[in-house]
């Protein structure tokens, strides 16, 4: 059926006079053992380990460095954990490590810190403090840096034991004691303790647990120097998962804290806002008011210059889903408000807030299910207009069965309350 028969179709339903006055109706098991170097088991959350499901390249690319191929990337975990012993047993007394032997050594810690097996974390720390030991004892061949202790990290978090991010924790207690007993630059030892901040975090944020949000948090605060906004903006995805609108609002606000003392790199952006507005509008109504205030500051934002907070379809979209979940008087009207706003901002440049199909579709729910007597008349006019500009060319806005749908069942639902009465 052409769309223009189906209008027909909805202007007759909506001009029986009966129905005008009544509008809506209510891995595989390694057997390999590697000796444990931490007694203790802490019930934090770990990175889930498999051959098909990894952590989001996404959010870590410190984590997914097992991308490039590297020494033993063809080996398997029998083979490599083979390699390992005989280095440690061929290293004769302590203090007596080789350069060669001090090379494979940092070669096997790091092809470790690249496999999501089980004793990954304890194989690469083992490789890592036969190297601390070899340094303490005055060996200058064994240069443990940063970047070692980085992989080792990197290996506990993805080792997918649940001890993994408390062993990662302690290997960076242990990295600060290190730096400062061998690294004489301040500023070189903070720049260097942030990327192994950042892995930690990044880990968390792919475990995308309660918890590990809680840690990633914690160490955001600690962090000196590195931190950056899509460090944050990770976390507030996380407990915007887990619909912790409070916190979600505790760390906005501390990150424009910050970035009001002058750290820039936190400074939050469109990705930050829409992030919070999301969360809040999936809460109670005071939440939901919340979140048209944020929104109004990033319109604000947008018509005084500052282009980086600008809304788009999202930060649009979410205060209308949250409109269309209450359901009241005041739905339609701000509905059609939003609506409205959208596309005087669309006119006034701002192409990221062009309304589109979900734009309409969701203002004609809330519309369809207002109960209002004139809710058939606004549907139509609505649906009308979508399909005029598709006719001109705007795909973006063409109609689909859902679009078609909300206006089909209020038809129907007027109908069946006309023959009721």
């Amino acid at each position: 059926m052409q769309t223009g028969s189906v209008s027909l179709l909805f202007l007759w339903l909506l001009h029986v006079p009966e129905t005008r006055a009544f509008a809506s109706v209510s891995p595989p098991k390694i057997t390999v053992v590697a000796p444990n170097l931490h007694a203790k088991e802490d019930p934090l959350p770990s990175v889930r380990h498999s051959n098909n499901i990894r952590p989001s390249r996404r959010i870590s690319r410190r984590i997914d460095n097992d991308l490039k191929p590297g020494a033993y990337h063809d080996v398997t975990e029998d083979e490599l954990y083979d390699k390992t012993m005989d280095l440690l047993q061929n290293c004769g007394e302590l203090g007596e490590m080789t350069a060669g032997q001090a090379h494979e050594a940092g070669r096997l810690l790091i092809a470790w810190s690249k496999r999501y097996v089980p004793q990954s974390g304890e194989m690469s720390e083992l490789m890592l403090k036969k190297l601390v030991t070899e340094k303490a004892a005055g060996n200058e061949k064994a240069k443990p840096g940063v970047n070692l202790f980085n992989s080792c990290m990197n290996a506990w978090i993805k080792c997918g034991k649940a001890n993994g991010y408390q062993n990662a924790l302690d290997l960076l207690e242990d990295l600060n004691e290190y730096l400062q007993t061998y690294t004489k630059k301040s500023w070189k030892k903070q720049d260097q303790v942030s990327k192994c901040y950042s892995t930690i975090i990044a880990g968390c944020c792919s475990s995308k647990t309660r918890s590990s949000a809680d840690i990633a948090f914690e160490l955001l605060e600690k962090m000196n120097i590195g931190r950056e906004v899509t460090h944050y903006n990770f976390v507030l995805n996380i407990y915007a998962s887990h619909y912790e609108h409070k916190s979600v609002l505790k760390i906005f606000q501390r990150m424009k804290e910050l970035s009001d003392a002058g750290e820039k790199g936190v400074t939050p952006n469109r990705t930050t806002f829409n992030i919070v507005i999301k969360a809040l509008s999936s809460s109670k109504m005071e939440c939901v008011h919340k979140a048209e205030e944020i929104l109004l500051e990033m319109e604000n934002a947008y018509f005084d210059g500052n282009k980086l907070i600008s809304p788009d379809k999202i930060s649009y979209t979410s205060i209308l889903a949250a409109w269309s979940r209450i359901c009241n008087k005041q739905s339609v009207e701000k509905a059609e408000m939003y609506l409205e706003r959208m596309q005087i901002m669309y006119k006034d440049g701002n192409k990221k807030v062009k309304p589109d199909t979900i734009t309409y579709n969701t203002v004609l729910n809330i519309v369809s299910n207002s109960h209002n007597n004139d809710a058939g008349e606004k549907c139509l006019r609505i649906l009308s207009s979508m399909e005029e500009l598709h006719e001109l060319g705007d795909n973006s806005v063409k109609p689909n069965l859902i679009s078609y749908n909300a206006v089909c069942m209020l038809c129907l639902l007027i109908k069946m309350a006309q023959w009721q009465f």
